[in-house]
């Protein structure tokens, strides 16, 4: 098992980010991340950004990171709700949550690679360029 982690911040000034894997077997990826400034009013699902890997031979597989699905606002709508889509990571509150009564929140997406048997050379965030920003707290790979 690789156990990579990076800490990142894409925000839309950020077209890519890219971590080099060097050939590690990956079978699934697994994304710490919300999103800031995605009030109601923000069309959903919208695409994000696009995870993308390059294996070292093939063509490369991408998935889509997109509002509603794979991650929602930092920020809570809802003090009592809990959604099954995205997958809640943690939640909890800081002065400012406490003040406006919103939970913060963090959302855990899990990708599962289509072809684990072929060593990964890049990991790759393409950023789709507008907001709501993406805010990536962590990646793991197994």
């Amino acid at each position: 098992m690789d156990s990579r982690v990076a800490h990142l911040n894409l925000e839309p000034a950020i077209p890519l980010l890219t971590q080099q894997l060097d050939g590690a077997a990956v079978h699934q990826i697994h994304l710490l991340a919300n999103v800031n400034f995605a009030p109601t009013s923000v069309r959903r699902p919208a695409e994000l950004a696009r995870l993308r890997l390059r294996y070292k031979d093939g063509p490369p597989v991408e998935f889509p990171i997109r509002l509603v699905i794979e991650v929602e606002d930092v920020w809570s709508q809802d003090d009592n709700k809990i959604r099954l889509q995205p997958r809640f990571a943690w939640r909890g509150m800081d002065a400012n949550a406490e003040m406006s009564r919103r939970w913060v929140q963090l959302y855990h997406a899990t990708f599962v690679n289509p072809h684990p048997e072929q060593p990964v050379e890049t990991l790759e965030i393409q950023s789709s360029m507008a907001l709501p920003s993406l805010i990536v707290s962590g990646i793991m790979l197994d």
